[in-house]
């Protein structure tokens, strides 16, 4: 029993399933997952960047699809403690400066 333990197995199941339509929830995520919160932050930058090039006018589908994911990644990035953790890595490092 202790060996098994310290054996460290991983068992990893995938399932991909299109479907026009889902319930909630769609995805599932598993807490035990680490965040890299610098990437989120680059990429809702870079996200973020993207849109202000896009005009909703002219490309309404384009925009509202780009939104929809600058919106999901700004709530990831606060509902995960993301926010915090680039605050106090940004403190610190101003302090060592």
């Amino acid at each position: 029993m202790i060996t098994d333990y310290y054996d460290y197995p991983v068992v990893t199941n995938i399932n991909l399933d299109h479907k026009a339509q889902v319930t909630f929830p769609a995805i599932t995520i598993c807490n035990l997952n680490r965040i890299h919160c610098l990437n989120l932050l680059t990429s809702f930058s870079t996200m973020n960047e993207q849109l202000d090039g896009i005009d909703n006018a002219t490309a309404p589908a384009a925009y509202g699809k780009l939104a929809g994911e600058v919106n999901n990644i700004q709530n990831i990035f606060y509902n995960t403690g993301c926010n915090e953790q680039v605050r106090l890595t940004k403190l610190i490092m101003d302090n060592f400066q």
